[in-house]
């Protein structure tokens, strides 16, 4: 639990307390989620990659559900 805290902390600070989907401000919501860009299920080559991991405010996490979010399987997705 330490590890994660201090990765939502660090992203926190990488993304300015923004949600990165939708640009909320995480300070306002009551559930700020740790959300794999490229889906785990579909991408899970790239489950422990940090630049894969992004902090989303709850609406965006659950509207984007299991929807793709990459269009290609790359280095530069």
């Amino acid at each position: 639990d330490a590890i994660k805290d201090k990765f939502k902390t660090e992203l926190l600070i990488i993304q300015d307390n923004y949600c990165a989907f939708c640009g909320l401000d995480l300070t306002k919501v009551l559930k700020v989620h740790r959300e794999h860009i490229a889906p785990q299920y579909k991408h899970n080559h790239y489950i422990f990659e940090p630049e894969n991991i992004v902090l989303a405010c709850f609406y965006c996490n659950e509207f984007k559900g299991r929807r793709l979010t990459v269009d290609n399987d790359t280095n530069l997705y």
